[in-house]
């Protein structure tokens, strides 16, 4: 086992035969390797960490509701699922899996890019331009500062100018964790792979008593505890089908797509398994000579 801070220069190791396994590759170079018989680029089958922007409710003009609808049309999230993430991964508006209870296609499919649409709901909201305000992407994570950067691009034709802020983890935390930050961040998060109740209790994206956008609604909070209680099925997904009306209407944060767990090896590394928590298990793992 070798712990190292330089991916890519593990990528080189594991072309050279000093590594058979990598956890967490750069995406470019796990694109790059992916159509090579010599290894294997493999997914996570179970993702529950996904990209997301979340808005700063408590700071005009994010503190109308309208706006940040108008913010979320603004998003061009299969540009960046098909150049950011290299097209590893689908678009989507809300952040379940397809194994999730809380999962539905039609409204994970919301907000489709509409640039028109956003302007006309800024001009509804009376929201005069040019706005300027700030992005923080999370550091370290390459892919935040790319969908950043065409996010930028693309709010800048409606008058929407986005200064984007390279700060350490201890200032993002600080940040974002108090609702300092003017506009928006960038960031993962994750267990949306297990109950939609654990996601919603645990994660700083969604939790209804503190989130890091700000946002407090008292029916919002009365369905996830419902959720918690409710031991029937069928009456919780319709629980979580309120909810996810919610989180599109509401629109304080915003999905871009699956950020889900990767690996390259080297084609003989066998019996890799997979664990509900995005990890690996090398238990039965052994090497095909």
């Amino acid at each position: 086992m070798t712990i190292t801070s330089d991916a890519s220069a593990a990528v080189k190791q594991l072309e050279g035969g000093g590594l058979d396994f990598l956890v967490g590759p750069p995406l470019q170079e796990f694109t790059r390797l992916k159509s090579n018989a010599k290894y294997q680029a493999v997914v996570h089958p179970f993702p529950g960490t996904f990209y997301l922007i979340q808005l700063n409710v408590t700071q005009a003009p994010f503190d109308t509701k309208t706006v940040r609808q108008a913010m979320n049309y603004a998003l061009d999230r299969k540009r960046i699922a098909d150049s950011v993430l290299q097209g590893t991964v689908t678009p989507k508006a809300l952040p379940w899996p397809s194994s999730s209870p809380a999962y539905d296609e039609a409204k994970a499919a919301s907000y489709a890019f509409d640039l028109d649409q956003a302007k006309s709901l800024l001009a509804s909201a009376g929201v005069a331009t040019p706005i300027n305000l700030d992005m923080l992407p999370f550091p370290g994570i390459p892919e935040l500062v790319d969908l950043a950067a065409i996010y930028q691009s693309d709010l800048a034709k409606i008058g929407i100018n986005i200064n984007l802020l390279s700060v350490d983890v201890a200032t993002w935390l600080d940040q974002a964790n108090n609702r300092k930050y003017k506009g928006f961040n960038t960031v993962l998060d994750t267990f949306t792979q297990l109950s939609p109740f654990t996601f919603f209790t645990q994660g700083k994206s969604v939790n209804p008593n503190d989130n890091n956008s700000g946002f407090k609604d008292d029916t919002y909070s009365s369905l996830i505890d419902q959720a918690g209680s409710e031991p029937d099925a069928a009456k919780r997904k319709a629980i979580y089908a309120q909810l996810n009306d919610i989180l599109l209407d509401e629109s304080f944060m915003f999905p871009v797509a699956a950020a889900p767990a990767r690996y390259l090896a080297t084609a003989n590394v066998q019996g890799v398994g997979h664990t509900l928590h995005e990890g690996f298990t090398f238990t039965d793992a052994w090497l095909q000579t």
